[in-house]
């Protein structure tokens, strides 16, 4: 232990904060024009940079120079989406390199190839020549004065440990670390304390799974939660639909009263009706009687004086014959 632990020639994994943002990119610096470079198509770049070395201060990179220049290399990047921008790990395996990142040589700029273009246009008020949709990563430049002022790696051991503890999230990243010449018995110094990657693993894992038990005991009681939610709706739901029936109900109940009353007001029509014709039916008949009775009684009477003018008219002119 003692000897590995005076060892100073190890790689160091580090995390590069904001190495790249979406938006307007100026290259009026190089003669060149001003460009919109959007989130989706970092994303569609992002998988060209795992790999890619980091070298100190742009420069051109070839087969024959690469293991020269190349002081690191990336491990691969992601989207942070509390800050809106792009981070990056990397794995820096020469020590003066990683003295010189903690002494403040920090900054970095990361270098592209652009492979499709898209027409020009005005962004957030800005004009610029055209939109970068796709692209091919180079390389990871350490520099004196980045493109972007955030960009940057990060040197706090707090981070760090935080990092490395992600490092080892995927079986994919684990298998990319041993690429780089990594195992579990190579030492890692963090808070001042050299560390081997087997110990960093089980305080991931311990830590991961203390996660997942907090985080399904969270997942448990927010399902309840829904549970509550949905039985209260649903109760919610049942009460509405028990008040439209009975509703409904109370509708059928006073209409059946209403046709009830219209039966009886109709029979009490019809009695009414009834009586009234058989009472008019009597009068009638009883007014034809009478009227007949007075009809035979007047031609009665008119006989009887007719005879009686009959009988006097006689009288008369028999008395007329005897005056003489």
């Amino acid at each position: 232990m003692e000897k590995l632990n005076a060892l100073t020639h190890y790689p160091k994994v580090m995390n590069v904060e904001s190495f790249i943002t979406a938006g307007l990119v100026d290259y009026s610096d190089v003669s060149d024009g001003r460009y919109l470079l959007k989130k989706e198509a970092i994303d569609k770049m992002l998988d060209t940079l795992e790999g890619r070395p980091v070298v100190m201060g742009h420069q051109k990179i070839t087969e024959d120079n690469i293991d020269d220049v190349a002081v690191g290399y990336v491990l691969g990047g992601k989207f942070n989406a509390e800050t809106g921008q792009f981070d990056c790990k990397i794995i820096v395996k020469d020590a003066d390199i990683v003295e010189a990142i903690k002494s403040g040589n920090n900054k970095v700029s990361s270098a592209y190839e652009p492979t499709e273009f898209g027409g020009g246009g005005t962004y957030s008020g800005l004009d610029y020549d055209a939109e970068i949709l796709n692209g091919v990563f180079t390389h990871l430049a350490i520099v004196d004065t980045p493109r972007y002022n955030d960009a940057k790696i990060l040197t706090n051991n707090y981070e760090g440990k935080k990092m490395f503890k992600r490092l080892f999230k995927t079986e994919k990243l684990n298998e990319e670390v041993k690429e780089c010449g990594i195992c579990d018995e190579d030492l890692i110094e963090i808070d001042g304390e050299t560390v081997s990657l087997s110990e960093l693993k089980s305080a991931y894992r311990d830590k991961l799974n203390a996660c997942n038990n907090e985080c399904g005991e969270k997942k448990n009681e927010e399902e309840e939660e829904k549970k509550e939610e949905v039985e209260e709706k649903k109760e919610e739901k049942e009460e509405k639909e028990n008040e439209v029936e009975e509703k409904e109900e109370e509708k059928e109940e006073e209409k059946k009263v209403e046709e009830k009353e219209d039966e009886k007001r109709n029979e009490l029509t019809k009695l009414i009706r009834s009586i009234v014709t058989e009472e008019f039916t009597k009068g009638l008949e009883k007014s034809n009687s009478l009227r007949f009775k007075a009809l035979t009684r007047f031609a009665e009477e008119k006989s009887e004086a007719e005879n009686f003018q009959t009988r006097a008219d006689r009288i008369n002119e028999s008395n007329k014959k005897y005056s003489k």
